[in-house]
């Protein structure tokens, strides 16, 4: 009986934290274009709609690492259509539901068309983490370390990940190279979406404050405080606006165009396929 109310209980947690992440986001939106409308009134639609190429470069790498994670576990064709589809899908649920559990939902959608077992993506996602992690180790000590010690810490890590490519029955020891350039597009994509969005604010940032953003992002998007860290992520950005020299409005509405352009995209991109199939599977039921 005693776990009825555990369940309750956090399922409770579970849509205060949803909610705090919307109403945050509302609210330190609202209270950023009323303090600053000026921003929104001078920003240059052309510099930031360039943020949209990089934005869909960014999930067509998202797209190949799921790639990676099939051709790893023996999949010899697995298309692109699939890999896409689960990519959109699960990129619109952890918007929604909190602790990244939308990718656990639309597991199914490989599971159901590969030969490969949900707890192996859980474990592969993990290491996608740990290479995401290490670029922003790198970057952190690029930023704020002497030249050499960035040049030695690259190194290492080169070296260590030629090692564990080596050693045998390591857990996806097969794509680390793969793994490897997938972070630095996904890293190097990042990084030019928020350069353009904070130009096409009216404050261009130097190449070394668009990395130091980065890495903070980096960093916090591997912490899950509310779903897609939807009004954390605006939160932060204010927070460090200062240290890049640029006000405190123009970091929250950078990030919040970050989330309204990508889930805008994200959304008319799986409706466009949900379309297609749902045409597709008329056609076949017809003929």
């Amino acid at each position: 009986m005693s776990v009825l109310p555990n369940i309750a209980s956090t399922g409770l947690w579970i849509l205060l934290r949803t909610w705090t992440g919307y109403a945050l986001f509302a609210g330190i939106l609202i209270w950023a274009m009323l303090d600053a409308p000026h921003v929104l009134w001078q920003a240059d639609p052309l510099w930031l709609l360039a943020a949209v190429p990089f934005i869909l470069l960014n999930l067509l790498f998202q797209v190949i690492q799921v790639r990676i994670f099939l051709l790893d576990r023996g999949v010899m064709n697995p298309g692109w259509q699939i890999p896409v589809h689960f990519t959109l899908k699960k990129a619109i649920l952890n918007v929604v539901m909190p602790f990244r559990t939308g990718t656990l939902l639309t597991l199914r959608m490989l599971t159901n068309h590969y030969p490969v077992i949900s707890i192996d993506f859980v474990g592969f996602m993990v290491v996608a983490s740990l290479y995401s992690l290490s670029f922003s180790i790198l970057g952190a000590v690029w930023l704020f370390l002497p030249g050499v010690w960035f040049i030695s810490s690259l190194i290492l890590f080169l070296l260590l990940l030629s090692v564990v490519r080596h050693i045998p029955k390591t857990p996806f020891g097969g794509c680390v190279w793969p793994l490897f350039f997938v972070t630095i597009g996904l890293f190097a994509t990042f990084t030019a979406v928020l350069w353009f969005l904070f130009q096409g604010l009216g404050h261009a940032l130097p190449p070394r404050e668009t990395v130091t953003t980065t890495v903070i992002l980096n960093a916090l998007a591997l912490v899950n405080i509310t779903p897609g860290n939807i009004g954390i992520r605006e939160m932060v950005m204010g927070a460090i606006a200062p240290m890049l020299s640029v006000p405190i409005t123009v970091g929250i509405l950078a990030a919040a165009a970050f989330f309204s352009f990508r889930i805008a995209i994200v959304g008319l991109l799986l409706w466009g396929m949900e379309a297609k199939m749902f045409f597709s599977r008329t056609k076949d039921r017809l003929e």
